[in-house]
């Protein structure tokens, strides 16, 4: 599906699926690097793979199809009434011995600010969205079974300097469960303010 609403291919009823913003290559790069240098400190650790790196925004457990053009068509009011801004990675962080990530700095804010429109149009849609409060971050991995994850992240350093960048779209994911993890194909591009 593409900004005007349009869907192209056949899509069961329901979907998995989730509004995000793309990490740009740079930022990637350094993420990986931190990704390798825990992998000497961190065992039993599924790491996120290189081109799955995104800041999720609200995820949508059970999306039906046949509400993805009135989603798109929100979706892009909300992009069109948020100014791009620039974001910078911050801190290493945890949730408990289970998930490790990157957190955020400068221009966190107005990722919370954009995170809260999307999350109050989903609801005005009748969408079901996670119920927890947004922490905007990147995942790098979730332990297989409970590790060390809070010790580590406390102790962990040096972090490299951030590349910043400028956030200037959001994108709705499909995301298949498969064996070898979860696949992303994206189903609509919203462009920013300028």
């Amino acid at each position: 599906m593409d900004s005007t609403g349009s869907i192209s291919g056949l899509m069961p009823d329901r979907i998995r699926a989730f509004i995000a913003v793309r990490v740009p290559t740079e930022l990637r790069e350094q993420l990986i690097e931190v990704q390798h240098k825990l992998r000497g400190l961190l065992r039993n650790v599924a790491w996120t793979r290189p081109d799955a790196l995104h800041l999720t925004l609200a995820f949508l457990a059970e999306l039906q199809t046949n509400s993805l053009a009135g989603l798109s068509g929100q979706l892009a009011k909300a992009a069109g009434d948020t100014a791009a801004f620039d974001l910078e990675a911050g801190d290493l962080g945890s949730f408990g011995d289970r998930v490790i990530w990157i957190g955020f700095g400068r221009g966190a804010d107005e990722l919370a600010a954009l995170a809260g429109k999307v999350r109050s149009l989903i609801q005005g849609l009748g969408v079901r969205d996670q119920e927890r409060p947004f922490t905007g971050h990147i995942t790098l991995g979730r332990a297989r079974q409970r590790a060390a994850i809070a010790q580590v992240v406390a102790q962990y350093r040096p972090l490299p300097k951030w590349a910043r960048w400028r956030v200037q779209e959001m994108e709705l994911f499909r995301s298949e469960l498969l064996p070898d993890g979860a696949r992303h194909s994206t189903l609509g591009s919203y462009e920013l303010r300028r």
